[in-house]
């Protein structure tokens, strides 16, 4: 229940971790193929992800956590 209010909210920790990173550098970034490149995560993941419908892998947390410039305890 709380997952799926987070989601409708847009609240889901990789998503205030992600408006967090653009509001702390002071621009917006562009979500693209050289984006989802970069991070090695694919655009339909990153979605699912950032909506909080499918559990990060750590993988995925790590490159996140390196990009974001946050530790990963914030994503989860």
């Amino acid at each position: 229940m709380n997952q799926q209010i987070a989601t409708l909210t847009g609240t889901t920790p990789i998503q205030k971790a992600f408006d967090q990173f653009q509001t702390k550098k002071g621009l917006t970034i562009k979500l693209d193929d050289r984006f989802h490149n970069q991070l090695g995560i694919a655009q339909l993941r990153f979605w699912k992800l950032r909506t909080g419908r499918v559990q990060p892998r750590p993988s995925e947390l790590k490159a996140l956590s390196a990009f974001l410039e946050c530790e990963i305890k914030d994503l989860i």
